[in-house]
């Protein structure tokens, strides 16, 4: 739980092949929709359209790429918005990591050692496909289920 109540309650992960796309769509399922959805991109770059809560009007075409923290909040918090296109391209292993990868903010996650062919896979396969991880707070506050009318 964060200091302001936000509590990360589930995750989502995308997964994007080479030219890829994802339609208009507003995140609405979640109870508690004034909470951010904050979305981690690794991989590929693509082009993340940003609308308004009217789905007739155009877009905003936002280039992400790996590494991007993307998050919407406030009143982009429940508008439309999608993935245009990927872009395959050759990208470094996402964060600048090298041959070892780690969580210095969760001391608890044990270091993963990759050898040079496992990192060459892991590098070829990020720098043609996207994966996004976002997470959300999906209760309100004091609910410890979802209502069933969602």
């Amino acid at each position: 739980e964060h200091e302001d109540g936000y509590v990360a309650q589930t995750a989502i992960v995308n997964f994007y092949d080479p030219g890829g796309n994802m339609g208009a769509h507003v995140d609405d399922s979640e109870d508690d929709k004034s909470n951010p959805v904050i979305s981690l991109n690794l991989g590929a770059s693509c082009v993340f359209l940003v609308g308004t809560a009217d789905r007739n009007e155009k877009p905003i075409p936002v280039l992400v790429r790996a590494g991007d923290v993307t998050i919407l909040s406030g009143e982009s918090r429940l508008c439309y918005h999608g993935v245009a296109n990927i872009f395959p391209q050759h990208v470094p292993l996402p964060l600048g990591l090298t041959n070892r990868l780690e969580m210095k903010t969760l001391p608890h996650v044990a270091k993963v050692v990759l050898s040079e062919s496992q990192r060459e896979h892991v590098d070829k396969y990020l720098s043609n496909h996207r994966i996004n991880l976002n997470v959300r707070q999906v209760l309100l506050d004091g609910e410890e289920k979802l209502r069933e009318d969602n």
